[in-house]
């Protein structure tokens, strides 16, 4: 294997991870489009305008502050 063999390997390396992480990012995107910010929505959790984009923290979303701080401490 020349360096020209590994340069072509490289990118092409690049190309599929960028590629599956775009994957994973739209996948993401749809999850939360379609199920999760609805369903924080019909909680009360958020105010949500599928229309336009837009999401709005509510009061009631204090109450799961204590279970983000225990995921955020994990990471």
């Amino acid at each position: 294997m020349d360096d020209q063999d590994i340069q072509r390997r490289s990118e092409a390396t690049v190309a599929f991870e960028r590629s599956l992480e775009s994957l994973v990012l739209e996948r993401v995107a749809t999850a939360l489009h379609h199920v999760h910010l609805p369903k924080l929505a019909d909680a009360n959790v958020v105010a949500y305008e599928r229309e336009i984009g837009r999401v709005e923290r509510l009061p009631a979303a204090a109450q799961l502050d204590p279970f983000l701080e225990l995921v955020d401490d994990e990471n």
